[in-house]
């Protein structure tokens, strides 16, 4: 079976492909870091007074038995996906707004375009079947940055 490495890798991938370079990807949840102090752990690559980047982190996993031949189980990993994005006002038609929710809508395409995360199989079998598209659950701001937070439900099945 994949691990939660390797997953939050391939989640890591699929959320380069659509950001910025100078975006910060953190495939752990930095314990002891309050929302309003998170601006500070994502600070842009290339301009350190802006926030451009995401955390990932397993969030549970569901074990559902799945009816077939044999003793299936499909696993649900449910991963939390926060993307902050520094406040830039500009105009209507140019914003920091627009900029993150065409981030997260290109992500959602990036996504539905790649269902098992770009994973290799594993010795011939599907790690990851596949996954239940990104629910964008909130999109806020806190301070001088957006915040979106965000699911995706990865599913793998398999016979023990």
């Amino acid at each position: 079976m994949q691990t939660d490495q390797e997953i939050r890798a391939g989640i890591k991938a699929q959320v380069a492909a659509v950001a910025s370079d100078s975006a910060r990807i953190i495939t752990r949840w930095k314990l002891g870091v309050e929302p309003e102090e998170w601006g500070a752990v994502v600070r842009d690559k290339k301009d350190p007074n802006k926030i451009n980047g995401c955390v990932i982190t397993r969030r549970g996993i569901r074990s559902i038995p799945v009816t077939a031949v044999g003793h299936h189980y499909e696993y649900q990993y449910v991963y939390d996906l926060w993307y902050f994005l520094s406040v830039r006002e500009g105009t209507e038609a140019d914003n920091s707004e627009l900029d993150l929710n065409t981030l997260l809508d290109n992500l959602i395409r990036r996504l539905h375009d790649n269902p098992t995360l770009g994973l290799p199989d594993n010795e011939g079998n599907d790690v990851v079947d596949a996954h239940g598209g990104l629910q964008v659950r909130d999109i806020d701001t806190m301070g001088n940055f957006h915040v979106a937070q965000c699911e995706l439900t990865v599913r793998i099945t398999y016979q023990t």
